[in-house]
């Protein structure tokens, strides 16, 4: 049986009619159990203000879930800078396994914004599936006067039970698709926009992220080798992140030519917000692996922008071998981009075994 009370009848209401008025609908379905399940990860929306002003996640995933009736999973508390490859690998194995449930409908995940559109794209790659996983999180913190959470909270829900198979981002009353969001203000309440990208979505089984690091370097007017040098030592690929239609400097280029012959798995992408920008998801099965004969000869110039499709094969493996984005057979490697706007933000990378 589902018994609906009305708000209407309030005047003398028990306890779980209070409950009722907080969540501000008009109306509460008794009885009827949602099927959800709220993953914990920390955030401004799990923080509060401590003796010193600054915020630390000390707000449970019960708290939180108080008012949307969903089964919660004690994950972490972080604040989102600080989640690493290895909580992104157990992340999606908690996810995956809420998924794979019979009685679960939806998953919500609180996460913290700073990293919310790189979990959020690592999710809908790992975690395809019919069913809706929704992140949200909040600008302000638990304990703030007007706190945003948990409007966010009760959206996330609605979108939750809505039956809308993928990954999402739920903020400041928008809907984002995990491909292509980013956040683009610090403090706005609508954090959240959507980027134009083509194509569809990788899906993979899950694997290991935090073996394989990639480093993500970006290009800039004036910069030299040292960080792609340092990067040769312990990185298992590289992303760069170019200047315009993917050019670097000549010692940039140079630095990466070399990496590549150390047979550095490289990834590549352009930097214009009005492009359409998407995964860079690239073999070089095509022109095989840099000829290592290549080490012996003088170093060529930075590369200058795209190629047309006429380019020589001749030059099409030079322009390879000087930085823009190549692998190796037997290898992929995965990197997502965003435009220019504030200062530039790494997106999710790693290297998978084919």
């Amino acid at each position: 049986h589902v018994w609906v009370i009305n708000s209407h009848q309030f005047t003398f209401a028990p306890a779980f009619l209070v409950r009722a008025c907080r969540l501000g609908a008009s109306s509460f379905i008794l009885g009827c159990m949602t099927n959800l399940a709220l993953i914990a990860t920390g955030g401004t929306i799990a923080c509060t203000t401590v003796r010193d002003g600054s915020l630390v996640p000390t707000v449970t995933g019960a708290q939180l879930a108080a008012d949307i009736d969903a089964e919660v999973v004690e994950f972490r508390q972080l604040d989102s800078s600080s989640i690493t490859l290895a909580d992104l690998d157990e992340l999606i194995a908690v996810v995956n396994e809420q998924t794979a449930r019979a009685d679960i409908d939806g998953v919500i995940i609180t996460h913290g914004t700073d990293s919310m559109e790189e979990t959020a794209m690592a999710l809908e790659i790992f975690c395809a599936g019919d069913t809706p996983i929704v992140l949200t999180g909040a600008q302000r913190s638990y304990d703030h006067p007007h706190p945003d959470g948990p409007r966010n909270l009760r959206d996330a829900r609605e979108l939750a039970l809505s039956g809308q198979p993928g990954v999402f981002i739920r903020f400041g009353g928008m809907t984002i698709p995990a491909r292509g969001a980013r956040k683009q203000h610090t403090s706005d309440l609508r954090a959240f926009e959507s980027l134009r990208v083509p194509d569809a979505t990788p899906r993979l089984q899950p694997q290991p992220l935090a073996p394989h690091p990639v480093e993500i370097i970006p290009a800039y007017p004036g910069a030299g080798r040292v960080l792609v040098d340092a990067a040769r030592t312990s990185a298992a690929g590289l992303v760069i992140e170019a200047m315009g239609a993917g050019n670097m400097s000549g010692d940039m280029g140079r630095a990466v030519a070399d990496a590549l012959r150390d047979g550095l798995l490289q990834a590549g992408g352009v930097t214009a917000d009005d492009r359409d920008v998407s995964a860079g998801l690239r073999q070089s099965e095509r022109h095989g692996p840099p000829d290592p004969a290549a080490a012996d000869r003088p170093a060529a110039p930075a590369p200058r922008g795209c190629p047309r499709r006429t380019t020589p094969p001749r030059r099409r493996r030079e322009r390879d071998a000087r930085g823009a984005a190549a692998g190796h057979p037997g290898t992929r490697s995965l990197a997502t981009r965003q435009g220019p706007r504030d200062r530039p933000r790494a997106r999710l990378g790693t290297v998978l075994p084919a």
